[in-house]
């Protein structure tokens, strides 16, 4: 599906949006052609995106269509337009899509009408009009995406010669709607006019239901691209988060391609794991980094992020090959910060020095599965991440931390690439159907190594495990559990070097089939003295399994391991880890950097070379939550890199500043010591 577009060729990007609303006086005052060039200048952006029409729904522009802002004192879209042809740059509208409240003001027939209760989760502010419907959110059955959106999308590209649309405000403000429309047409497609339509995850056909409004949200998304296709076939469009890691589906809207601004506060976390996604999905992509952030508490009290700061979060990015822009919030005149982009100016540059290195496609290390119906069933309806992420997340920072590299695949796209891969990791188990399970045997049999998270939801892998419930034998009901509930004695994990280790959450009791291939590699028993827990007539279980099957091998952890490193990154899991998948032998086949847990690596082939992304998410400040603020990266010492590779390579360096570095080969094996690494650098291996 995807086609080349001026996107395709973009690196560094600026964004800028005021959301304009019925209470502002001054926007376009004092904004001029010659402003913007000077600011411009200074950053040499590839691409420009800015405001026209935000959340509230009025537009900052004197629309025919919509609601204009009250407070528009020249027109800034001319004026930014223009800047942009000035430059021979794009210019892409950043316009709030599925939230509009001006357009539902002039329009209530086209608000959301909410679930009786509020969903588990739900953010959104739930003012209710006239008719009973949401004041803020449309439904996507009603006639807003024809009568305004592709509206006003068309007035912006004919009046304004505008290259593109950031749809912001879609897929993460949508929830099921129950207006006639929605509830009709559901029940026609079901064939039952009478079918009781539920309202939470405890009623029959939930699942079913959100699925239909997923549907509905696509084609919402694939009609008005259409449209604009058709109107003008060089007009990109993007909707904001969608395919993204809350969206897991198969790409099947005609979107050009995937984006999405990641959070203000902890940033390079949540960069990292879409990053990791994105890079996957068969389309172009980028990530928008805020240019400001705050204390955490509310949206609010903005203050500018350190270059050190952005440069880290674009590197993230960057060493995985998508597009990088920042975004940077104007005055309410959209004119825009002098020194801002003074900082924005150095950060781009850092980037630019990396470009050559950009880019290239994915070397197959260790393959993360990001079920669809593992992360449906703990989001938060119907595109908020609630926890169904955190098991995906914690799969990641895990191989990570321990050096190593990985991609998040989606389920179609795990399943038919992850005989590339040496280690697939599933980390919600609950979310493999029964007929996946064969293949997933073949993947092992054939040399892969296949590590299993969240068995304490399903027994469907024990026969490739050679485990059994202490209930009785494979297949039967899961009855036997230990759980951490803040009672005593609590159950404790014990570890190879003798430490123990809380076993957080749920843990499944088994006994071993085949006590002969099956390995324990960490015993559950309660207390926290395995002196005493683990004495003749106490109770021990088998936390984590291992088991050689054909040319491969199997991990098993009996409960949410990786959900649980999601939001605790204790060493004794990730060394763990560490240690499963060298017993499994997996080691021997990774790529893997040495130097601390904060230097992570994206591993790339392009143009015959070998790309070795380093980079480092460490932070120089305080250990304290009240200070989340980033003021430096602290420089890391004494790395090694060791490369399993076939031939001995013509040359290896550092770029782009060529920092000291020695290696050699022997028996296959590339091993490089470099001195140090601040925030980004690419060891690039021609061979």
């Amino acid at each position: 599906m995807y086609k080349k577009t001026w996107h395709s060729d973009v690196f560094f990007g600026l964004h800028f949006d005021i959301h304009a609303s019925e209470i502002d006086t001054e926007i376009g005052k004092g904004l001029t052609v010659e402003h913007l060039l000077e600011e411009f200048s200074k950053v040499r952006p590839d691409y420009i995106q800015c405001d026209c029409k935000g959340h509230r729904g009025y537009t900052s522009w004197p629309t025919k269509v919509g609601t204009p802002s009250p407070g528009i004192v020249a027109d800034p879209l001319k004026i930014w337009c223009e800047a942009a042809r000035t430059l021979g740059i794009p210019i892409v509208m950043h316009y709030s899509g599925v939230w509009d409240y001006a357009a539902i003001l002039s329009h209530p027939e086209y608000g959301r009408v909410n679930a009786p209760e509020q969903l588990d989760g739900s953010w959104t502010p739930r003012e209710i009009n006239s008719l009973g419907r949401d004041s803020n959110m449309t439904c996507p059955l009603s006639r807003y995406t024809q009568e305004i959106m592709i509206k006003q999308m068309i007035e912006l590209i004919d009046d304004y010669g505008v290259n593109g649309f950031w749809v912001d405000g879609e897929c993460w403000a949508s929830e099921p709607c129950y207006c006639d429309d929605c509830v009709g047409d559901y029940r026609r497609r079901k064939g039952d006019n009478n079918l009781p339509i539920p309202s939470s995850r405890e009623d029959e056909g939930w699942w079913d239901w959100l699925s239909y409004h997923r549907d509905n949200f696509e084609r919402h998304v694939k009609e008005y691209t259409d449209v604009i296709h058709a109107h003008k076939p060089d007009v990109t469009i993007c909707s904001n988060w969608m395919y993204s890691m809350r969206h897991p589906d198969d790409v099947v809207a005609p979107i050009d391609y995937i984006s999405g601004d990641f959070t203000w506060i902890w940033s390079v976390s949540d960069a990292e794991v879409e990053a990791r996604f994105m890079s996957n999905r068969g389309t172009g992509w980028e990530l928008m980094a805020w240019g400001f952030t705050n204390h955490g508490k509310g949206m609010g009290e903005w203050v500018f992020k350190t270059v050190p700061a952005l440069c880290q979060e674009a590197a993230v990015v960057l060493a995985c090959g998508g597009a990088f822009l920042v975004y940077d919030s104007p005055e309410r005149s959209c004119r825009i910060i002098p020194w801002h982009m003074d900082a924005l100016g150095r950060v781009a540059d850092f980037c630019r020095a990396r470009k050559d290195w950009h880019g290239g496609e994915s070397v197959p290390q260790a393959a993360i599965l990001h079920s669809a119906k593992a992360y449906y069933e703990k989001s938060i309806p119907l595109y908020n991440l609630g926890d169904g992420a955190q098991p995906v997340e914690g799969a990641l920072a895990a191989i990570l931390e321990n050096g190593y590299d990985a991609d998040i695949l989606n389920d179609n796209d795990f399943y038919a690439k992850m005989g590339d891969y040496p280690v697939s990791l599933i980390p919600a188990a609950s979310g493999v159907p029964k007929q996946k399970i064969a293949s997933l045997g073949d993947y092992v049999e054939n040399g892969g190594v296949l590590v299993l998270s969240g068995l304490d939801e399903t027994d469907v892998f024990d026969e490739l495990l050679g485990i059994k419930n202490t209930g009785g034998g494979a297949g039967e009901e899961i009855a036997d559990y230990w759980q951490n509930d803040n009672k005593r004695p609590q159950v404790h994990m014990l570890l190879e070097d003798g430490i123990c280790i809380l076993a957080h959450g749920q843990w499944r009791l088994v006994e071993l089939v085949d006590a002969v291939g099956t390995r324990t590699l960490a015993p559950l028993f309660l207390g926290r003295d395995p002196a005493v827990g683990m004495v003749t007539g106490q109770p021990v279980y088998p936390g984590v399994v291992w088991r050689q099957v054909g040319k491969g091998a199997v991990i098993g952890f009996l409960g949410p391991f990786m959900k649980t490193y999601s939001y605790t990154r204790y060493p004794g899991f990730r060394n763990l880890l560490q240690s499963a998948l060298q017993t499994a032998g997996a080691d021997k086949a990774l790529y893997r950097v040495e130097g601390g847990k904060q230097v992570h690596i994206s591993c790339m082939e392009k143009g015959g070379d070998l790309l070795i992304h380093l980079y480092n998410t460490g932070s120089a400040t305080p250990n304290t939550p009240k200070s989340a603020y980033i003021e430096d990266v602290p420089r890391i010492y004494g790395i090694k890199v060791t490369l399993p590779i076939g031939a001995k390579p013509k040359k290896v360096y550092l770029a782009p500043d060529s920092d000291p570095i020695s290696w050699t080969y022997r028996d296959g094996i590339l091993n490089v010591s470099i001195e140090s690494l601040h925030i980004y650098e690419i060891l690039v291996v021609e061979q």
